[in-house]
């Protein structure tokens, strides 16, 4: 694990037609990671999908609780999916920007 990212805790507010929004909050934790790039199917099945995947973060299982947001390089991401792998109880989560 040679990087670190902070996984952000989502909060739900209304908006101004009364709706309830999912976005960011200020609470953040740091974990660390190894960042790798997304392969290129990945990337083309999400560009699919609307979605622009940018990076998968390998982190200890044990670190993810279900966050949907992660800052890394000082941008916010939105989780994409996620991936865990038992025979080495690591959690691939898969981040990107909607397109």
């Amino acid at each position: 694990m040679d990087s670190a990212v902070y996984l952000i805790v989502p909060q739900r507010t209304k908006n101004d037609i009364g709706s309830y929004v999912t976005s960011p909050s200020d609470q953040k934790r740091r974990v660390l990671c190894k960042v790798k790039s997304v392969s290129m199917n990945e990337f083309y099945v999400g560009a699919q999908k609307g979605i622009r995947p940018d990076y998968v973060l390998d982190m200890q299982a044990i670190n993810y609780k279900g966050e949907q947001y992660a800052e890394y390089n000082n941008t916010v991401y939105q989780v994409v999916r996620t991936y865990h792998r038992e025979d080495d109880d690591v959690m691939e989560v898969y981040i990107g920007r909607p397109k």
